[in-house]
Parts: C-alpha cells; sequence; structure tokens
C-alpha cells in the first residue's frame, strides 16, 4: 500500500510572478517497492471555448496557451534498486516567470496554475494535484511615467450634422490621478468642462468600463481565429451638473471600484482590460460626449535601486506580507518605463453629434490600440 501528499510550505498563499512556491512531497510505502521516478511538475495553462451558430448550425470555438510547463525529477531509479519502505519527504522550489498572467475565471475563458506530483510504480502512475492562484504584479519604480497623472485634454465639440460649426465650441480635460491601480483602489476623477457651445450641461455619466476578449479556433476546419468580446460597465454613476452655455466648471468624482478580476494582458487568447468612461450630456438628451481612459487594475509594488544596477522591493512592502522579496534587473525595469512613456496618454473622445441618442445605446468600443 503506498500514500503520496503534496504540502505547500504556505497553503493558502496567493502567488505572484517571480516569487518562489516551495513544499514538500511525501511518499509512504509499506513494503520496499520499484520506483521508476518521482516529478513534480508546475503547469499553467490558459483555455478558451465558445461557441457561434452559423447557417443554422453551431461552431464550437476553442483553444489554449501553455503558459508554463516546468518539470523536476525528485528521484530516479538505478539499476533494479527499490525504495526502501518507509516515509521518504522530498522538497522542492519553483520560481514563477515574471510575465505570467494571473489566474482568471471567465465565462469563456480561464487561466489556471497548479502543481502535478507524480510516482510512477512499475508502469501505473500514483498521482496528485494542488491548484495555486496567481495574483498579478506591477513592479514600479516611484518616478515611473505609469503612476503620472493620465490626462484627456482638447475635445473640441462642433454642433453637429448639418449646422455650421462654432470653433472651440467646447473643451474639456478629464485628470486621473495614476495609470495603475489596486484591485481595491479608488479611483480618483477630475473633469474640467468649458462649455462656449450653444447647449447647456446636465449630467455626467462616470464609470469603469471592462471588456474581455477571447480568441479561439473552429474545431470543424482550418480556418482562422475569431474573437468574442464580452463587455460591461461597474461602479456606474450619473450626477445632474448645470453648466449653462458659456461658462466653466469642474466636476470631481471618486469612483469606488468593485472589480474583482485584474487586468489581464500578457496572454495572446485571453485579454481583460479596463477604461474609465465618461458621459456629458447636454440639454437635448440626444447629445452626449463620450471619451475613455485606459487604466491597469493589478497589485502594484514599489522597488528602489540598489548596487549593482538592480532594484528591490522595499521591505517595508515585505513585512506587511503584501508583496514577495524579489530582485528586478534595472534594464527590465527601463525597457518597461520606455514603453510606457509611449501609451501613458491614451485616449478616445466619441465627435459629438446630434443623431447620437443614449437611449439607442451608444457604447463606442475603444480601438485596440488603448488596450494596455
Amino acid at each position: 500500500m503506498s500514500n503520496l501528499q503534496l504540502i505547500l510550505d504556505e497553503p493558502s498563499a496567493t502567488f505572484f510572478p517571480l516569487s518562489p512556491v516551495n513544499g514538500q512531497l511525501i511518499f509512504e510505502s509499506i513494503d520496499p517497492i520499484k520506483v521508476k521516478n518521482i516529478t513534480i511538475k508546475l503547469f499553467g495553462k490558459a483555455e478558451v471555448k465558445f461557441s457561434e451558430e452559423i447557417n443554422g448550425k453551431l461552431e464550437i470555438y476553442a483553444d489554449e496557451e501553455i503558459i508554463i510547463e516546468k518539470d523536476f525529477e525528485l528521484w530516479s531509479r538505478i539499476d533494479n534498486e527499490k525504495l526502501a519502505a518507509g516515509k521518504h519527504d522530498f522538497s522542492f522550489k519553483f520560481i514563477l516567470p515574471e510575465q505570467c498572467p494571473p489566474s482568471f475565471i471567465g465565462e469563456k475563458g480561464n487561466i489556471n496554475y497548479k502543481l502535478i506530483a507524480k510516482v510512477d510504480v512499475s508502469g501505473e502512475d500514483l498521482e496528485v494535484e494542488e491548484i495555486i492562484t496567481v495574483s498579478p504584479m506591477t513592479y514600479i519604480s516611484t518616478n515611473s511615467h505609469v503612476i503620472c497623472t493620465t490626462t484627456f485634454n482638447d475635445v473640441n465639440i462642433t454642433a453637429g450634422r448639418g449646422r455650421p460649426t462654432f470653433p472651440a465650441a467646447f473643451y474639456t480635460s478629464a485628470k486621473i490621478a495614476y495609470r495603475i491601480f489596486n484591485l481595491n483602489d479608488e479611483i480618483p476623477l477630475s473633469v474640467e468642462i468649458s462649455n462656449f457651445s450653444i447647449f447647456p450641461v446636465e449630467s455626467i455619466e462616470t464609470g469603469l468600463s471592462w471588456n474581455s476578449n477571447f480568441s479561439g479556433k473552429p474545431h470543424s476546419n482550418d480556418g482562422p481565429a475569431i474573437v468574442d468580446t464580452i463587455k460591461g460597465e461597474l461602479d456606474y454613476s450619473n450626477t445632474q451638473l448645470s453648466i449653462p452655455a458659456g461658462a466653466a466648471s469642474t466636476f470631481e468624482h471618486t469612483l469606488k471600484s468593485t472589480a474583482t478580476l485584474p487586468t489581464v494582458n500578457s496572454c495572446s487568447i485571453l485579454k481583460h482590460n479596463y477604461l474609465v468612461f465618461v458621459r456629458i450630456h447636454f440639454g437635448d438628451s440626444t447629445k452626449v460626449l463620450e471619451f475613455f481612459i485606459p487604466i491597469i487594475l493589478s497589485n502594484i509594488a514599489f522597488h528602489e535601486t540598489v548596487e549593482g544596477g538592480e532594484t528591490m522591493l522595499p521591505s517595508e512592502s515585505v513585512e506587511t506580507g503584501g508583496f514577495p522579496k524579489v530582485t528586478v534587473p534595472q534594464s527590465q525595469i527601463e525597457q518597461k518605463e520606455q514603453k510606457t512613456e509611449i501609451e501613458r496618454n491614451s485616449a478616445v473622445a466619441i465627435p459629438f453629434d446630434e443623431n447620437l441618442s443614449h437611449i439607442e445605446g451608444i457604447v463606442h468600443a475603444p480601438p485596440e490600440s488603448l488596450h494596455v
């Protein structure tokens, strides 16, 4: 009779990119036993599956992406030796890759991580598994552009189709203090409005817009992959705001994020993104200006530069138990900051048009370039 147990050093822990996954594998046998080998594997995979009706037939689309597959042999047989009877303890340690996406459970796809322990006994496998949760982590420095103000500036609104254009009719500037937020953070939003149009502003809507993109290949043929998108809104607020024609005002609001899923942008077949949306309504309810500012919901860890051109998390972050203590090459940080500098001011406005109606459901998807 044999028994196999997989025990993590921290059974209830949530793991992060670059953090270690430590534990023990315990194998017990009453009698000496022929064992070919004993292995432990860290396995992470993204899976997507959805369906679409085409010409009356249901087509299934699916795909998968292996994120990590690391095997470690803890014991192997030499010649015809047997593993002695009794209890055998084997320690293991894996380091999660820096770019691994977080665990994710969605309507049409998921990202899962697990440890798989296996004992090959005379051609038969004794196997146990342990699911682990990977949470996102964004390592940034205190002077990084990703924590600088994100601004949407100078929207010039005209009277719309069939009417004369009024130069400098309407200007708005929206500011968000940071680009990256923790999942449970409050998001301060400031919108400056200079209304030199002929229409009074009556209200302003704000909130978080999210979209999940799932990429799958058809089962029945070799056709190209298609992307299925699910969208929604969180933390919606509609505030009455009176700004007469020819006046200016500033609207301040704090979004209290209720999002439970983090941003996912490092997986090729599954992405999940957030944008702060602002909709400004005018006296005629058919007139609305809508624009978006992309943000990232993650877990933030600040680092400081140390000798040797590397960076390390501050000790106070480690002591709180919230973040793993890791060392990151400075070159990687610099490359990330250069990329972020190009993207940080991305935003999009929907042109003012008297034929657009909120009742008709104007929800304009942001361009792909806004996905971060």
